[in-house]
């Protein structure tokens, strides 16, 4: 169901010239640069998914198509290397009977407009090319990506048999680490400290009785959803490039 209007305004502009044009020679360089924004105008109908904020399907009014959100890190706890977040676990009476929509706006961060394998969403493109020598330089810039999860795969403990991200040489692993390191630490799902954050806290058996809606499942999840693992999707490519030469006989 379509629930919304979207405002898109942009421009392009695309300039082509030939600096050298003869009989044997012949040089064109064209240059095109692009610029789009959009918002949503109307409110959505839609009942979105805590997923649907994350990966930024969620249709937000007065966002740009693609908003995605985040959890606020900030930083990891000194004595056992666990992310830390402001998720409101101190004053959870203010999250008590609102929506997930108000829950978002009041503690996640927004990232801005994803761009990921299935869905590009580009806010300034630019592109050089000529015919000389055959190169095509684009330039695409604007958009966020987060970067892949560290911890999905190995929640419920690292197996000898896979294989684990190569970040994890760089984790919390004693007091102090956290001064230099965002990578929290690895604890076996043993260990207490485990089975205490194994579940987020809005994600209790209580939280439907108190009137909460679940916004994480865990602080492992949250991490892998943190704005800390935000980066930017701007990116330079070279197209191809192509050396011919071209000869001619007289008879």
């Amino acid at each position: 169901m379509n629930g919304s209007d979207l405002y898109n305004k942009g421009f392009s502009i695309n300039l082509t010239a030939y600096p050298i044009k003869t009989r044997d020679w012949s040089w064109m360089i064209s240059s095109n640069y692009s610029v789009v924004h959009n918002r949503i105008e109307t409110k959505s109908v839609n009942d979105y998914t805590l997923n649907d904020y994350l990966n930024g399907t969620a249709v937000i009014d007065g966002q740009s198509i693609g908003t995605f959100y985040s959890y606020r890190f900030l930083g990891l706890d000194p004595t056992n290397g666990l992310p830390l977040f402001d998720d409101y676990k101190d004053r959870q009476h203010l999250l008590e009977g609102k929506t997930l929509d108000r829950i978002m706006q009041l503690l996640m961060a927004r990232s801005g407009s994803r761009r990921t394998q299935s869905q590009r969403i580009v806010l300034h493109h630019r592109a050089l090319q000529t015919t000389l020598v055959g190169r095509q330089l684009q330039l695409c810039a604007g958009s966020k990506i987060r970067k892949f999860a560290l911890y999905k795969d190995i929640l419920d403990g690292v197996s000898s048999e896979n294989n684990v991200r190569k970040e994890f040489v760089d984790r919390w692993r004693r007091p102090g680490d956290e001064r230099h390191t965002d990578y929290p630490s690895l604890i076996s799902p043993s260990d207490p400290e485990y089975q205490r954050n194994r579940y987020h806290w809005s994600n209790s058996s209580n939280s439907e009785l108190k009137g909460f809606k679940s916004f994480a499942d865990n602080y492992w999840s949250m991490y892998d959803n943190a704005d800390v693992r935000v980066v930017s999707g701007s990116y330079l490519r070279l197209s191809n490039v192509t050396f011919a030469t071209n000869s001619r006989s007289d008879n």
